[in-house]
């Protein structure tokens, strides 16, 4: 379930130097400067001295200018990169997000083994990101549901979608290479561009 958590949303230290890091591989050092020149305080928000943490308003902007740069699809594309590299950037450097990949837990069901993984992610982002998070199951599907920016044109968070995306699919194809799994996003209403829920899928692979 959703945490309702009305504390001000804000990404933490840890997960903007992920950002930044993940931008870095994608986009080089000289395309990274020119994108961080259009957003103002991120710029020094995101340098690799002194991290201070980006405002949800501050990671909205960011989103905006690559869309503004590159184009909203090739913007997408980047956004499901950096999300890969992100994904990695954190299980090497932060151990509490390390999973059990032992024989033990991939002995257990995989609707019990997944689930459990895909909960210690989502739990560690909802700490982390600027947007509150809770995972439910439904059928055979797991359930992720987001809420994101408020009051801002219904791209950004659909650009958003990429770059979750892109760290649920490393994180899934590092748990479990057996099964192909599809992620899909949908909007929880037709009025509300800030509410999401993300379906993931599985099938064995042949």
């Amino acid at each position: 379930m959703l945490n309702t958590n009305p504390e001000p949303l804000l990404i933490s230290a840890n997960f903007s130097q992920a950002i930044y890091y993940g931008a870095f591989e994608m986009l080089g050092a000289f395309e990274l400067r020119k994108l961080l020149k259009k957003t103002g305080n991120c710029n020094v928000k995101l340098s690799d001295h002194g991290c201070q943490g980006l405002s949800s308003s501050e990671f909205k902007d960011l989103l905006n200018s690559l869309i503004g740069q590159y184009g909203l699809l090739t913007a997408q594309g980047i956004c499901l990169r950096i999300g890969r590299v992100i994904f990695q950037y954190l299980r090497r450097n932060y151990p509490e997000i390390i999973f059990n990949n032992s024989i033990e837990e991939h002995m257990q069901p995989l609707d019990k083994w997944i689930g459990n993984e895909l909960e210690n992610l989502t739990q560690w982002l909802q700490k982390n990101l600027a947007c509150q998070i809770g995972m439910d199951k439904e059928n055979e599907n797991w359930v992720i549901r987001m809420n994101l920016f408020e009051k801002c044109h219904p791209e950004i968070n659909k650009i958003y979608f990429y770059f979750f995306n892109g760290i649920l699919q490393d994180c899934l194809e590092w748990m479990d290479s057996r099964h192909r799994y599809r992620i899909e996003m949908f909007s929880n209403s037709k009025d509300d561009h800030s509410s999401y829920s993300i379906s993931i899928s599985y099938q064995p692979i042949d």
